[in-house]
């Protein structure tokens, strides 16, 4: 990376302490409370550097590969509407978990 670029991604980056808990008690989270999730947004070239005529819904999951010239781009709201999903669904079993978002 350029050297520019490299200082403004070293000032953006946050550590998130799994050991403390958001409420600010003592209690310590353990690691069965917190999910995971690494996610990408589509953006920028990817969607032509389109800023609207997103996509509203997302793609089911045996779709077509989406190749360059036929790829979708999502609203933010997608991607919000999957993780929600995703934390109704894991909090069946465990109704304390969090979901910690990696973007």
């Amino acid at each position: 990376l350029r050297s520019h670029v490299h200082q403004l991604y070293q000032k953006r980056i946050i550590t998130i302490d799994h050991n403390s808990n958001s409420s600010g008690n003592n209690n310590k989270n353990s690691s069965s409370s917190i999910l995971q999730v690494a996610l990408h947004l589509r953006r920028g070239d990817a969607c032509r550097h389109e800023t609207t005529n997103y996509a509203q819904t997302a793609s089911v999951l045996d779709s077509p590969p989406q190749m360059s010239n036929t790829r979708l781009c999502y609203d933010t709201q997608v991607y919000m509407n999957a993780l929600q999903r995703i934390l109704q669904k894991t909090n069946q079993n465990n109704p304390r978990r969090h979901i910690v978002v990696f973007l």
